[in-house]
């Protein structure tokens, strides 16, 4: 049985045009799947035939979401944004939703996912609420810093990494506010409650973490059982 296509969205940049960075092909080749980049920059029918040729997605980190996408003004200390990687992430969300595409996102991958089914974010985490959490942590991606707890009596994450606490990394200044339509938050930081996992409902696979677990797929089975959940089902 041949191993599930998985399509990864790719990242713009004017001079390398598109890129990947090398953990998330990593995750999804050691999760028993085969990886493959979309690039931003398609025409939309090109992007929808090459989302539906894949058996998965995964909808990676990167720049800030635009705030005029989900109404509101630049915020002072919002970072760079990246117009080339809103439309891409917006096309492929609405493929996978229409289609029932199974897909795992990944911190900006899981605010796109929020903000195109009409939620909004939190534009920078610092000035919005009093936290001692570190949410853009000092330390290597591969160190563990603060804790999640899944929440509203999901299990989701229990049943796919073992646990309904779960020690993650942070790297991400920005957070999902208020919820999209048929969008649940299903786990948050257990420090100050900043939103850590989501699922879109009625979709057979839908999944979104805050948190980096391509960083962490050596050597920490519960964050490599992301990605084989979303080959599973693939």
């Amino acid at each position: 049985m041949r191993k599930p296509l998985i399509g990864i969205t790719g990242s713009y940049s004017p001079e390398i045009l598109t890129y990947v960075k090398s953990n998330y092909i990593r995750a999804i080749d050691k999760a028993g799947g085969v990886p493959f980049i979309i690039p931003p920059e398609l025409p939309k029918d090109s992007v929808r035939h090459l989302s539906e040729i894949c058996d998965g997605i995964l909808i990676t980190g990167g720049e800030d979401v635009d705030p005029r996408l989900y109404g509101q003004k630049p915020h002072p200390k919002l970072g760079e944004v990246s117009p080339q990687r809103d439309i891409l992430d917006k096309q492929i969300i609405e493929v996978c939703l229409k289609d029932e595409i199974p897909f795992l996102a990944i911190c900006r991958g899981m605010q796109a996912v929020n903000v195109f089914l009409g939620g909004t974010l939190i534009q920078d985490i610092d000035s919005a609420i009093q936290t001692e959490t570190k949410h853009v942590q000092p330390e290597h991606y591969t160190t563990l810093t603060h804790e999640v707890i899944e929440v509203s009596n999901s299990t989701i994450l229990r049943d796919i990494m073992g646990s309904s606490k779960i020690m993650v990394n942070s790297r991400h200044h920005q957070a999902v506010d208020k919820p999209g339509k048929n969008v649940a938050i299903i786990a948050r930081s257990t420090t100050d409650g900043i939103a850590e996992a989501l699922v879109v409902l009625k979709h057979p696979f839908g999944l979104a973490v805050q948190w980096h677990p391509e960083w962490l797929v050596w050597d920490r089975p519960e964050h490599l059982a992301l990605f084989k959940a979303l080959i599973n089902v693939a």
